[in-house]
């Protein structure tokens, strides 16, 4: 909570003088344009300053709004990167999955292949004598 400071000097009139005494009506219209005068000019500062305040006040406001917007596209930037490797991960898991299995496939056509080789040389050595090869006794 803030406290009271008291009323400042500037912005009010002096105190009346002491009824004793007599103030000349010249001088005391002089002290009145003069006082008003003063309240004039700070009338007018106080508004350029309002003025200067309510510009920067709104020069930050649209800094903020551009920071704001510029945040979100950088947000909405990582987000569709992301989302683009996770697509990307994905594809090439399914990929090399495919090839895999293409892999598996050959190894086993190729491993047949030898077994069905095996069997035929199994066959004519069978077929020869049934003896081991190069003549030696087994």
């Amino acid at each position: 909570m803030m406290g009271f400071a008291g009323p400042r000097e500037d912005f009010f009139p002096p105190p009346p003088p002491p009824r004793g005494r007599q103030i000349c009506p010249v001088f005391s219209f002089f002290g009145v344009r003069s006082r008003n005068q003063e309240l004039k000019e700070r009338i007018r500062s106080l508004l350029a300053d309002l003025e200067e305040r309510t510009h920067e006040s709104k020069a930050q406001e649209i800094q903020q709004v551009e920071l704001t917007w510029d945040f979100f596209k950088a947000h909405r930037a990582l987000v569709l990167a992301f989302l683009n490797a996770q697509k990307k991960q994905t594809s090439q898991q399914c990929r090399l999955e495919a090839q895999a299995g293409h892999m598996g496939q050959r190894q086993a056509q190729q491993l047949e292949k030898l077994r069905q080789a095996l069997r035929e040389l199994e066959g004519r050595r069978e077929g020869r004598g049934g003896g081991p090869p190069n003549g030696q006794p087994s």
